[in-house]
């Protein structure tokens, strides 16, 4: 039973992708029924695509998303569920490190996901000679 005041988490959903994505299709890979798809373009970019009808709701992609760019929100509305028509969650455009030169997939960063993570981490626990 759901608690007091709160909603219970709804078994199925419907997938979002943020701009925090890297385009390493590990939602893809994870994915059991296909219901996300990578769709790569003449033009160089990279699409994530989705399939609601193919979706289990086990939210497998958001879990193994390393960036945490893939949100699964509830739903019961069926007319979003048994949509058979792939729908974009996401272009990434191929980039260029603008620390370390790699060549990597984005939505919006200009440092790859590599140089991204250190910047944000802190050193100051690492002694130096």
């Amino acid at each position: 039973a759901a608690s007091p005041g709160r909603s219970p988490t709804l078994p199925l959903g419907s997938p979002t992708i943020s701009a925090a994505c890297i385009g390493c299709s590990i939602c893809e890979h994870v994915c059991a029924t296909r219901a996300i798809r990578r769709e790569e373009r003449a033009d160089g970019t990279v699409a994530l695509r989705f399939t609601p009808a193919l979706c289990i709701g086990c939210r497998a992609c958001a879990e193994a998303c390393l960036p945490g760019a893939v949100k699964v929100e509830g739903t019961d509305d069926l007319e979003v569920l048994f949509r058979t028509e792939a729908r974009e969650l996401v272009v990434v455009h191929p980039r260029e490190c603008v620390v370390c030169g790699e060549s990597f997939y984005s939505a919006s960063s200009g440092t790859c996901p590599r140089c991204g993570c250190l910047s944000e981490r802190s050193f100051d626990h690492v002694q130096t000679s």
